[in-house]
């Protein structure tokens, strides 16, 4: 009997513990993401209302988003592309480059 009460302290204790050390990584997480939002807004820059696209200013900046957008698109692909390799030549990397994306029309 004094086993059985034994291994259900040590059980209890095993338990909380873990919630414990969880309830801490939650916390770390929270933080984290806290810290990363204030980083993200900090960074944005605040976009006026009465904007007029005829302005050279505003094409530009409207063709630097739209670059930005591509290149994303890009790196997320390549990212796609690179992931499923890997997992096929069982972590080894092969050696290549995008040169073109083309969007396929699906009937």
């Amino acid at each position: 009997m004094e086993d059985i009460m034994l291994g259900l302290k040590v059980a209890t204790i095993g338990i909380i513990g873990v919630f414990f050390v969880l309830a801490i990584l939650m916390f770390l997480v929270l933080f984290l993401d806290k810290i990363m939002n204030i980083k993200k807004k900090s960074n944005e820059v605040p976009k006026s209302t009465n904007e007029s696209p005829k302005n050279a200013n505003n094409l530009s900046s409207i063709s630097n988003e739209s670059n930005t957008e591509n290149e994303k698109t890009v790196a997320v692909i390549t990212a796609a592309i690179m992931a499923v390799l890997q997992s096929e030549n069982f972590g080894n990397m092969p050696s290549f480059e995008i040169r073109q994306i083309k969007q396929i029309k699906r009937k």
